[in-house]
């Protein structure tokens, strides 16, 4: 079965870091490899 892939944006990834809602499970669910995290250099330098 292939892996669902996401593109999450800056405030979703904000979000996740910051709070324990949905953007958190999301990234939880990329951490244990159920679903592909897709993140472009412009997304990754808006959050820092």
């Amino acid at each position: 079965m292939k892996k669902i892939k996401i593109v999450a944006d800056t405030n979703v990834l904000i979000s996740a870091f910051g709070w324990k809602g949905n953007e958190y499970n999301l990234i939880e669910k990329c951490l244990v490899e159920e679903i592909t995290l897709v993140l472009s250099v412009d997304i990754l330098s808006d959050v820092n």
